[in-house]
Parts: C-alpha cells; sequence; structure tokens
C-alpha cells in the first residue's frame, strides 16, 4: 500500500506482514489506512502547526480541554508534589543551558516589531486584565501565606521606618538620582527609595538608593546580597563624583578670590 506523509508530501510503502484471515489482520488493515505521516517527527512538526479543533473537531477538542483540566485540577496536578516539581525544574534548567535561547541565539534577534503592530498590541490591551476576579481569588487563596511562603524574612515588612524616612528626604533621593531608576536607568517620575541595606531604620542618604517599581520588587526578593553590593558600588562612584566636582569648585573660588 502506497500513501502520501501530509506533512512532507513523501510516498511511504506501508507493508502488512500479518497474513489474511489473521486475528488482527482487520486492526492492522485499519491503522495503515488512517496512518498520515512518515515518521515521528513529520507527526510532531505537523502537531506544532495546527489547532485541537483541527486534529479531532471542535466538540472533541472542547471536552478533551475539560477532561484534562479536571484531571489535573487543584491537588491532583501532578507538579503539586514536591519530588515531581523539583524534576520539573531540573529538566527545564538542563535544556535551557543544552539550548539557551538568548543573543543570537534567540529567534527575535536582530528583529523590531512593526508600527502596526505596536498600535495593535497597545489598543488590544487597554482595558483588560490578564486574569479574572475568580482567577485572582483563587490564586489568593491557595498561595502560601506568612511564614509558610518561601518569602517570609521574619516580618520584616511590617517593621516601621525610622522618623526622618519622610517626602523631603525621597524628594532629595530622587533629584540625586536624576529620577533615573539605579538598577535598569529608567527615567521616571515614579520611583520607590530602595535602603541599600534593607535596614529601615538607617535612612542615611548613601544608604537610599532610587529604583523603578519593577526592580523595587525584584531586589527585596531574590539574592540580596548581590543588590548590596552592586548599590554600594553604585552609590561609592556617585558621591565620589559629586567630591571631585565640589572639590573642583573649591579651587576655582580660591583663584578668584586671591586675583
Amino acid at each position: 500500500m502506497i500513501k502520501k506523509c501530509e506533512f512532507c508530501g513523501k510516498d511511504m510503502e506501508l507493508k502488512i506482514v500479518n497474513k489474511k484471515g489473521s486475528k488482527n489482520y482487520g486492526e492492522i488493515i485499519a491503522q495503515h489506512r488512517n496512518k498520515k505521516f512518515c515518521s515521528k517527527n513529520c507527526q510532531i512538526e505537523w502537531q506544532r502547526n495546527v489547532n485541537w479543533e483541527e486534529r479531532v473537531g471542535e466538540d472533541a477538542a472542547n471536552r478533551i480541554r475539560i477532561e484534562t483540566s479536571e484531571r489535573v485540577k487543584g491537588e491532583k496536578n501532578p507538579s503539586c508534589n514536591a519530588d515531581t516539581a523539583k524534576k520539573i525544574s531540573n529538566s527545564l534548567k538542563d535544556y535551557l543551558e543544552e539550548n539557551p535561547r538568548y543573543g543570537e541565539k534567540n529567534p527575535f534577534y536582530g528583529k523590531n516589531h512593526t508600527d502596526e503592530y505596536k498600535k495593535w498590541a497597545t489598543e488590544s490591551r487597554k482595558g483588560k486584565m490578564l486574569l479574572t476576579k475568580e482567577q485572582v481569588e483563587r490564586k489568593l487563596e491557595n498561595q502560601p501565606k506568612g511564614e509558610n511562603s518561601h518569602l517570609w524574612k521574619g516580618g520584616t515588612s511590617f517593621e516601621p521606618y525610622s522618623p526622618d524616612f519622610n517626602n523631603h528626604l525621597k524628594r532629595k533621593i530622587k533629584i540625586r538620582d536624576n529620577y533615573t531608576c539605579c538598577a535598569c536607568g529608567k527615567e521616571t517620575q515614579k520611583l520607590s527609595i530602595h535602603h541599600i541595606n534593607y535596614d529601615k531604620l538607617d535612612s542615611n542618604e548613601k544608604n537610599l538608593i532610587s529604583l523603578c517599581t519593577r526592580c523595587h520588587n525584584k531586589t527585596n526578593v531574590f539574592n540580596r546580597e548581590h543588590w548590596i553590593k552592586f548599590f554600594v558600588s553604585i552609590i561609592e562612584e556617585k558621591y565620589d563624583k559629586m567630591t571631585e566636582k565640589n572639590s573642583g569648585i573649591k579651587i576655582e573660588l580660591k583663584i578668584e578670590n586671591k586675583k
């Protein structure tokens, strides 16, 4: 039996080994007639380019989605198991190490979105939320809180700030940093003032730095030791330049006074 592969178009010869009249002969004939691809690779590539509706029909696709959702809902989800979650995480790390997708290896490297797409993307997202109200409530309900959270830092977020950490000081730091996030370089009026050593009672100007909301959230959650060293080096460089500038002004004033 000769058929054409539905993906690559090559001829594939289907050989029937079982003798006519054998127990599974009818089933094997049916399988051969329904075969669509010459190899597993062709089948995988075809699946990547079609949705469920094209594969099995709209009714069957909806039924499969509902059944799958119910099968892995809540605690039934295999990733809720600590060992399974660890295996998934490790396998993903190994895959990304072997198949990096940054720099020139990123499929979008050197490309830019068109102005038409940017306009469409902006308009299509206006007034829309990433999650529905019910999804947000369900997420918050299942989210570990307090001491059960892996982000728990002993309740430091509830500690008060020093009295001198006021709006006047915050504005002074923003002006010093030219209303620019010192982590990503974004210029914005909406800046948070971050305590470099994470001590809310230490509001010395050299312990404060301006960050955008995104960077402030990131630095408060992960790798605090790295961020402390990073911001200390920025502040030291910033004040060294200010000292050099002030010393240059003093020298010019002395020369003018002599004249």
